[in-house]
């Protein structure tokens, strides 16, 4: 059955040929966007909703219509409420599923790695600070408040780049997670290791220098060539970094 367009006012169904069209041919009413029983349209995103019209035998004898010679008019029938006897067309209610706290950590994994460099510069800065400082002590005396501003950058610089570090760390572990979900989904599969496993992989020292690459490795495989040694190419260098 091809695509139709139903009128506002008479009710009747046009087949569309070609573009649709804006009014009715017959009572020069308004069209409905076009309907295509092959691709049904979900409720929410219908233009119209479908009615239920209750049958004669609902109906008080006096308003039902005659079946022999003409047909006489009744009285409009009113109503004092809304009427409850139609069709109900329950609307698709979309429900959003707020992402976890892993999945939040995961979102903001690249930001918590530049954080991270950040903080080590910062640190590295601190400390060629606290050199000059001790260079300088060697002929003259060094203000307290230079001393102190030099003792404060230096002591949290120290403490917090660690943290913001191992945060970066279990992020991207999170993140790998969901990425190596996503490849085996898109292959038809679930993922043969569980989350834990390659989070701790990612964390562990020693350890993590070796499966971060076995992990990037087991999904790149169905990639080209090109990822693949992009991939052998950042293992090696993550290797040789941390030894």
């Amino acid at each position: 059955m091809p695509a139709f367009q139903i009128c506002v006012r008479c009710e009747h169904r046009w087949p569309v040929v070609g573009q649709p069209r804006q009014w009715c041919p017959g009572c020069r009413g308004l069209l409905l966007s076009p309907v295509d029983p092959q691709r049904p349209v979900p409720p929410a995103r219908r233009n119209f909703r479908w009615v239920a019209i209750p049958s004669a035998a609902g109906t008080p004898p006096e308003a039902q219509p005659r079946t022999g010679g003409a047909a006489a008019l009744g009285p409009t029938p009113r109503y004092d409420d809304v009427p409850r006897w139609s069709l109900r067309d329950r609307r698709a209610v979309t429900t959003v599923d707020e992402p976890t706290r892993a999945e939040k950590l995961a979102e903001i994994a690249p930001t918590l790695l530049v954080a991270t460099a950040v903080l080590f510069a910062l640190a590295a800065l601190a400390e060629a600070v606290r050199y000059g400082l001790l260079l300088f002590n060697r002929t003259r005396l060094v203000d307290p408040v230079a001393l102190a501003l030099s003792d404060a950058a230096v002591g949290s610089t120290q403490v917090v780049a660690p943290l913001v570090a191992l945060a970066a760390v279990v992020a991207a572990g999170l993140r790998l997670v969901r990425v190596r979900e996503r490849v085996y989904a898109a292959r038809g599969s679930s993922d043969p290791r569980p989350p834990a496993l390659i989070v701790l992989g990612c964390v562990i020292p020693l350890v993590n220098l070796a499966l971060p690459g076995v992990y990037l490795t087991e999904i790149a495989d169905d990639a080209g060539p090109r990822l693949r040694r992009a991939v052998r190419t950042w293992w090696i260098l993550w290797v040789l970094g941390g030894v």
